[in-house]
């Protein structure tokens, strides 16, 4: 019987594929492991390698074509061994993609594109975005188009709400400082909120809410996805299992993912199964913002700067550190009264030091 090499089903979206290259050629023999293409996904450069040992019997892409992960792209089987037609048609068919970008903007009443897939065209290369100057045009790249579909879907398709909430992070703070004086990795705030999120999500389980079909499905592992901003875009890497692990282990995760994404190493792992995104722009000190939903999450946590503030209490004014967070949510996954515990539940948490040590 024949073996299927498939693309790897991300999960929680059916996304596209490009094939950078083939490795193999038809009738050639391959062994466990080997690899037999290189595929780049929205995030990542990955390698596909063969699931058997055999003989390549049909490659049903090309380099340069986008196809939906998921699907079969080669058979493998014994030297001689036949498939029958009808098998292999059903399998180009399931090739058969619509492209990964087109957007109508409604504001043109002549109906053309605003931003559009030239599947056609090959991208050009990556673009450093702070090398650009007044005046330049580059083609968007791969990831640019996808980054532009998914939030164009996000702002369609997902009736949002937004909270806002502040949080008096001034033990935090010092928490940090002491536990850089002496641990390495350093633990960055965002490391804090990763861990305080994984806590909040526990008790607030529907926050991790995927809709599949007529039912909400919770997440059975905790996994957190972070924004990076890099050279050529934003992606997102995600901390899986996160809420097994210690805010030293986050630190030492996220470390080897920010550098992965600035490297352009990122694996299909390292980018999949996260419930909720962190979004921090603080250290560009933006102050609060309201961030976008990704697709297949429930909500998105915006993190803005951490500022000094004069609070009244008992008679009193002192300086305290305090941080704004806004929660955007799907308003078919949750309501507002269950995100508004969920998000009262996060600024306690990070309020706490105790919960981090």
């Amino acid at each position: 019987m024949a073996t299927h090499i498939k693309l790897p089903q991300p999960g929680q979206n059916n996304d596209d594929a490009t094939i950078i290259t083939v490795d193999v050629d038809r009738h050639q023999m391959v062994t466990k492991g080997q690899k037999v293409c290189e595929i780049e996904t929205d995030k990542a450069v990955m390698d596909i390698e063969a699931t058997e040992s055999g003989f390549v019997q049909h490659i049903f892409v090309a380099e340069g074509q986008t196809v939906p992960m998921g699907k079969t792209i080669m058979l493998l089987g014994e030297k001689d061994e036949h498939t029958p037609q009808s098998v292999i048609d059903s399998l180009v068919c399931e090739l058969k993609t619509e492209p990964v970008f087109s957007a109508i903007d409604p504001a043109n009443s002549n109906g053309s594109t605003d931003i559009e897939d030239d599947s056609a065209e090959k991208d050009d290369a990556p673009v450093d975005i702070y090398s650009c100057k007044l005046g330049d045009s580059f083609t968007l790249s791969k990831l640019q188009k996808i980054t532009a579909k998914k939030m164009l879907q996000s702002k369609h398709n997902i009736p949002c709400f937004y909270l806002n909430i502040e949080a008096d992070v001034t033990d935090l703070v010092s928490l940090r400082g002491k536990m850089n004086q002496s641990c390495e990795p350093k633990v960055s705030y965002n490391d804090f909120i990763i861990k305080a999120l994984c806590s909040s999500l526990e008790h607030f389980p529907i926050m991790t809410g995927q809709i599949k079909g007529r039912k909400i499905v919770t997440a059975e592992n905790i996994g957190i996805a972070l924004a990076i901003e890099t050279a050529l875009g934003l992606v997102t890497v995600v901390v899986e299992n996160a809420s097994q692990m210690s805010v030293q282990q986050i630190a030492a995760k996220t470390k080897g993912l920010i550098e992965k994404a600035k490297n352009n190493k990122l694996s299909l792992k390292n980018i999949s199964g996260a419930c909720i995104t962190v979004s921090n722009l603080g250290f560009f000190e933006v102050e609060s913002f309201i961030p976008i939903v990704v697709p297949g999450q429930c909500s998105i946590l915006g993190v803005g700067k951490i500022q000094d503030t004069a609070v009244a209490a008992n008679g009193q004014i002192d300086i305290r550190k305090i941080v704004k967070l806004s929660l955007s949510v799907d308003h078919r996954i949750a309501n507002g009264a269950y995100a508004a515990q969920f998000l009262d539940h996060l600024r306690k948490c990070l309020q706490t030091p105790a919960n981090f040590q």
